[in-house]
């Protein structure tokens, strides 16, 4: 397939299937990255088509959550730590000893993000936005109707954005009703 893309002359497949951007880096000018990376940026940048839009507050707090999540090293492990030496924990406390003070400090802003934006938003913002899961992943997950996702999104990164001081409640709830109004 690779070979008959190639032979029609037609572009590769990453220009086919990704939306490709300058990364900005001052080091590497010419570097570009995927803006369509995570399931948050991929609904930004398909807003024009599906009528649903995520602001930019929103978008910078659910990014802002996601930095959070990485920096608490929250990430599932999918392979050994060879950074670290193996031992056997007799004590049986297993617990913040392995952990920096800046992991700790993104632990803790993370748990008071989720606390903020309440349950049922939070399991929807740490699927979609921490653990780059798809919409209909998530709905399917949480057992959700179809097209709900979109909704427990757009309220979870409104809340978000109103914690990180963003945007004002206010604002958060007139994006709602613009978006009641065109709709």
């Amino acid at each position: 397939l690779m070979l008959r893309r190639h032979g029609a002359g037609s572009a590769d497949f990453a220009a086919q299937h990704q939306m490709r951007v300058p990364a900005g880096l001052k080091h590497a000018p010419l570097a570009q990255r995927n803006a369509t990376e995570t399931p948050l940026a991929w609904l930004r940048s398909h807003a024009a088509r599906s009528g649903f839009a995520i602001t930019a507050p929103e978008f910078d707090a659910g990014e802002r959550l996601r930095v959070d999540f990485d920096c608490a090293q929250m990430t599932q492990k999918t392979g050994m730590d060879w950074a670290r030496p193996v031992f056997v924990d007799v004590s049986g406390t297993r617990g913040y000893e392995d952990v920096s003070a800046a992991a700790l400090d993104a632990r803790k802003r993370l748990d008071a993000a989720l606390d903020y934006a309440g349950p049922g938003l939070s399991n929807m913002l740490l699927a979609v936005c921490c653990e780059l899961k798809g919409l209909e992943e998530s709905e399917a997950m949480f057992e959700l109707p179809r097209r709900s996702g979109k909704l427990m999104l757009k309220l979870g990164l409104s809340r978000l954005s109103i914690f990180y001081g963003l945007q004002s409640a206010q604002a958060a709830a007139a994006s709602f009703r613009t978006r009641a109004i065109m709709a």
